[in-house]
């Protein structure tokens, strides 16, 4: 049997440059999405709020936050503000070497 690793290098070998940036791209996006929904989540659960609570307070329906929390959407920075404020902290960025 071929592990993960042989077949997704042999899967990338037959990409051209073009496909394989735009698989890095949307790679990248979902473990920036991933993040987010992780910080949401322990934001809210730190502040001791619901997903109904927290919803509420940012002006948003319940199912919108849940996307949020399941990856399926991107907050911008300006919802991400309203979130951490909602949680009673507040939104900061770091970079760091990579």
């Amino acid at each position: 049997m071929i592990d993960y690793d042989t077949r997704e290098a042999a899967f990338r070998a037959e990409m051209t440059a073009d496909e394989r940036a735009e698989s890095d791209a949307r790679t990248k996006n979902i473990e920036l999405q991933g993040h987010l929904a992780q910080v949401t989540y322990d934001a809210r659960t730190r502040a001791g709020l619901t997903l109904a609570d927290l919803a509420e307070r940012i002006g948003e329906p319940v199912d919108f936050v849940e996307d949020i929390e399941d990856s399926g959407v991107t907050p911008t920075i300006e919802l991400l503000d309203r979130i951490a404020r909602a949680c009673g902290e507040r939104l900061t960025f770091t970079f760091t070497a990579a």
